[in-house]
């Protein structure tokens, strides 16, 4: 069991030390991470911005200003008219 242990914990050390220590090794694991979770990481930011601007009464308005030119320029299209 020890003997097994420490061939782990030695391989372990010796994999660290290739990497260039820990600085290499967080270096990898974040660029994993980035390019494993890189659209997850987006989308959770916008959700963020979009529910602090709901919890202001600026961002509220503002959110309701945009939801009105997007519906009348929604309803412009389905009347093919290009009038703003």
């Amino acid at each position: 069991m020890n003997n097994s242990l420490e061939k782990t914990l030695s391989f372990v050390d010796n994999l660290i030390s290739s990497f260039g220590g820990l600085r290499g090794v967080l270096a990898a694991l974040a660029t994993i991470m980035l390019n494993t979770f890189s659209s997850n990481i987006s989308s959770s930011l916008e959700t963020m911005y979009y529910n602090i601007k709901l919890s202001t009464e600026g961002g509220r308005n503002q959110i309701k200003k945009l939801r009105e030119e997007a519906n009348h320029a929604l309803a412009n299209l389905s009347r093919n008219d290009n009038t703003p």
